[in-house]
């Protein structure tokens, strides 16, 4: 059975250098899917048969590559309890002591302090 995860303040503070790297991570990752992916559609436009060339299939990898990556790093905010704020761009949730996401805090790389979220 999965303990659910619970933070009171200090512990949700105490995140913050791993929600950091994992939001690091997470927005690099991001960067990269994109420009791989505009990568992809320009050697597309380019290749003449209807089968990708081998820079296209080495592309694809690389993006393979970049996406399980960027899953790895939504599990580790899973593992946490904490979740991605579906309204704000790389805000993290962190729950509460009774486990809830509305009755804990948030926490984003843009301003870098937790606060108790108010949307």
């Amino acid at each position: 059975m999965v303990r659910q995860a619970r933070y009171d303040e200090p512990r949700a503070r105490a995140l913050v250098p791993l929600l950091r790297a994992i939001t690091h991570e997470m927005q690099e990752r991001e960067q990269e899917i994109d420009r791989l992916e505009q990568r992809l559609l320009a050697l597309r436009r380019q290749e003449s048969s209807r089968n990708d060339g081998p820079a296209a299939l080495l592309v694809q990898a690389q993006l393979a590559t970049q996406r399980a990556e960027r899953r790895r790093s939504q599990k580790e905010l899973d593992a946490l309890g904490c979740v991605l704020d579906e309204d704000h761009a790389l805000r993290v949730l962190i729950p509460g002591t009774d486990g809830k996401f509305v009755h804990g805090y948030a926490w984003s790389p843009f301003d870098g302090v937790v606060t108790v979220p108010t949307s």
